[in-house]
This record gives C-alpha cells, structure tokens and sequence, in this order.
C-alpha cells in the first residue's frame, strides 16, 4: 500500500541504478497547512524495501546451513568414539565369547562408520556408529544375560548339594 506524500522531495539515482527519493523536511507551518503528521528527513528505497524480507531469510538460511554442514564432522568423530568405547566395555564383558554374532555385528557396523567417515559421509558415519554402539550394548547386556544364567544355575547346584548333605546328616 502507496501513501502519498506531499512535501518538497529531491529524487536521485546511485550508482546501481536504484531509484532514492529523499523527502525533506520542510517547516511546521507547511505541515500543518497541508494537515501533515511532522517528519524529519525520510529516506526511501523502494526496491530494497521490497526485497528486504528475502535477503534477511536468504542471509539466515545461509547461516543455518553453514552451521549445520560444519557440525557433522565432530558429531561424526564422538559418535565414532562412543561406538568404540561401547564395543570396548562389551568386551570387557564378555560379548565376544558368550554373544558372538551380535559382538561381529557391532564390529561390522562400526567398520562401516569408520569408512564412510574417511569418505566424508558424516551422516552416513552417524547413522552406522549409532547402530554399532546399540549393537554392542545389546550384545554386552546378553554377555551379562548369559552370565548372571550361568551363575543362577550354578547357586541352584550348590543348593541342592547343601540340601543332598542336610538329608545325609544324622537327625
């Protein structure tokens, strides 16, 4: 919407052709005569005026996007380093012995995170690097799994020998 605005005004071109047109202020008797809210000098660019918005969403979205492409590789490389880990604590439990299909699973995966990290396919080595480190925990909690069976099957044979030697006992 166009109001017009009348008043002395000086109309110039810059040097890219943009059309400036500069409204001076002119005395409060000639506002007042003319029923004019007072104004101090006003400058308008039409053009730029119009295509503000876009710049300014042009400006964030390039911000945006530069923070976004630069921050994969370091959440690329932690990620990496907590499948390591991951693997090294299922492990350390046991997983390569009493889980190992789900331990090989975990390696292959994090083999793969590894990979695609060289070829700098950081959303690729995110993606795979999680996968091996819930691999490795899953493969960890069923090292644990078969342990803590292992270790409740053994109580029950001490505790049926204990009952064995109780029955045996002179009453």
């Amino acid at each position: 919407m166009r109001r017009a605005i009348a008043g002395p005004m000086i109309e110039c071109a810059n040097a890219t052709g943009s059309r400036r047109i500069r409204f001076l202020p002119d005395s409060g008797a000639d506002r007042a005569a003319r029923n004019l809210e007072p104004r101090e000098g006003l400058i308008v660019n039409e053009q730029a005026r119009r295509f503000l918005p876009v710049r300014l969403f042009s400006i964030g979205l390039a911000a945006l996007s530069a923070v976004g492409c630069a921050s994969h590789k370091p959440l690329a490389s932690a990620t990496i380093t907590q499948a390591e880990r991951a693997l090294d604590e299922a492990q350390e439990a046991g997983a390569a012995i009493s889980a190992p299909a789900e331990f090989k699973i975990a390696q292959d995966k994090l083999k793969a995170a590894q990979a695609a990290m060289a070829k700098g396919n950081h959303e690729g080595a995110i993606r795979s690097a999680e996968q091996a480190a819930i691999d490795a925990e899953y493969a960890r909690a069923r090292a644990a799994n078969q342990h803590a069976n292992t270790t409740a099957d053994e109580m029950g044979r001490y505790i049926k020998a204990l009952r064995e030697e109780i029955e045996r006992l002179p009453q």
